[in-house]
């Protein structure tokens, strides 16, 4: 089973979380599994990156990282498709999984504390929306507060601070 949370992050505050990610010495991946610094992971194009528990990460054949078995977290971006909407990004990251043998396997206790860690983190350091579904940078809170950005879900939804 997976679990995630949903971040309202503008570039300013996405810095924050990668150079957490370097400094605790995990490794910041794009898609294909290739190791970014921080400036490189900062200005990358790719909607989603990886952060990965002691280099434990699967390249699938297809060359791209295998989400569900690798001790990986997935961290998608926020995506400002238009001018002042904001939509979330999130952190995710599977727990267990049915290997090739059909058996249940669960990832290990060290992954699963990193995990638990950096989302009790980021949950301490962001507001959280009155729904209690999803939490914002302090960048984000600001263009929010200011009435010059929206934060929607799936341009339906909108998510009030």
């Amino acid at each position: 089973m997976g679990k995630q949370v949903r971040l309202f992050l503008t570039l300013e505050d996405e810095l924050s979380i990668l150079e957490k990610i370097a400094k605790s010495s995990e490794l910041i991946l794009d898609g294909m599994g290739n190791i970014l610094t921080v400036n490189e992971a900062s200005i990358s194009k790719e909607l989603s990156l990886f952060f990965s528990f002691n280099g434990a990460h699967i390249v699938k054949d297809n060359g791209y990282i295998e989400q569900i078995e690798s001790e990986v977290i997935q961290y998608s971006r926020s995506c400002n498709w238009s001018e002042n909407i904001l939509e979330p990004g999130r952190i995710w990251a599977e727990f267990k999984y049915w290997n090739s043998q059909n058996e249940l396997t669960g990832k290990s206790c060290k992954f699963i504390e990193m995990y638990n860690s950096l989302a009790k983190w980021l949950k301490k350091i962001m507001k959280i929306s009155t729904d209690k579904g999803y939490y914002i940078g302090d960048n984000a809170y600001q263009l929010y507060k200011n009435e010059k950005y929206i934060m929607q879900d799936n341009q339906k939804y909108l998510v009030e601070f």
